[in-house]
């Protein structure tokens, strides 16, 4: 403490003493205490008042929200096939992360089924990007994810697709499946996509400009279900851990869209791991 504040201290201290005795500095410290613990306790009542209200109105504002979609015209996705002009209006990762089916285009107004979960924000964006109109229609959401799986993922024509209702791990699968690992590549101009499997973690990464950029990661226990699907996808032997396995293949993006890849699985210490090359 500096000399002038040590003076001003004696001084402030010499006021005090002068006014009041021992006991009722006390007494006035005490009520100084007092105050301030009741100042405290009201401005920490205010703040979880605050709070409260806070999550009320966002709890009020997200009923509102999914009272209107459901108020919305039934979009019907299982008595219709939506156009390829209007499912090209979202690379099939944008319309999955996004819970977004375009299905009809006339002129600039585009109809799309959403549903509770569905990101209307990134709807919004696209349509001011594109100088489109939306016209939003409701679909429960186990319906417009079926549609999603049906016009955005590719169907094995000669095959039946796998049951993943019984794997825990189905929906994560699905989330980084090979399709979705494409788009994803193409939209970012890259060329190569890199599975990568640690101690406790399976990462994405991207090869774009000369280096690898993390995209995604995953949970230890999402390692088997994501390579087990790229493998299946890529035509692979899902139950062959131990070798290595390689294919070329056409991933459909939409129904006018695809991409040639070559893909190359390895066994390594933590479990497989993939590289995915992008052929022009």
């Amino acid at each position: 403490m500096s000399e002038d504040k040590k003076k001003k201290g004696r001084w402030f201290d010499g006021i005090l003493d002068s006014l009041f005795d021992d006991q009722e500095l006390e007494e006035l410290v005490a009520g100084f205490k007092e105050i301030k613990e009741e100042v405290g306790k009201a401005i920490q009542d205010a703040t979880d008042v605050a709070k409260e209200a806070h999550s009320k109105a966002k709890e009020g504002l997200r009923k509102a929200r999914d009272k209107k979609i459901k108020s919305l015209h039934l979009a019907n996705l299982p008595g219709l096939t939506p156009e390829p002009e209007a499912l090209e209006l979202f690379s099939a990762g944008e319309a999955v992360e996004n819970l977004l089916v375009p299905f009809k285009r006339v002129d600039s107004v585009v109809h799309l089924a959403v549903c509770e979960d569905s990101n209307l924000s990134f709807a919004f964006k696209r349509a001011t990007q594109l100088t489109l109109r939306f016209k939003f229609y409701y679909a429960p959401p186990a319906e417009l994810k079926r549609a999603l799986a049906d016009y955005y993922v590719v169907e094995e024509p000669e095959e039946e697709a796998p049951v993943v209702q019984s794997n825990p791990d189905a929906e994560v699968a699905q989330g980084a499946s090979l399709n979705m690992m494409v788009a994803m590549a193409l939209m970012r101009s890259a060329k190569e996509i890199h599975v990568v499997p640690t101690a406790k973690t399976l990462k994405i990464k991207l090869h774009v400009e000369g280096k690898l950029e993390e995209v995604m990661s995953f949970p230890e226990e999402c390692k088997a279900p994501i390579v087990g699907a790229l493998k299946l996808t890529a035509g692979l032997d899902p139950e062959v851990r131990a070798l290595a396995q390689a294919s070329e293949v056409d991933v459909r993006l939409t129904s006018r869209k695809s991409a040639k890849i070559y893909v190359v699985v390895t066994p390594t210490e933590f479990g497989e791991q993939a590289m995915i090359l992008l052929r022009d």
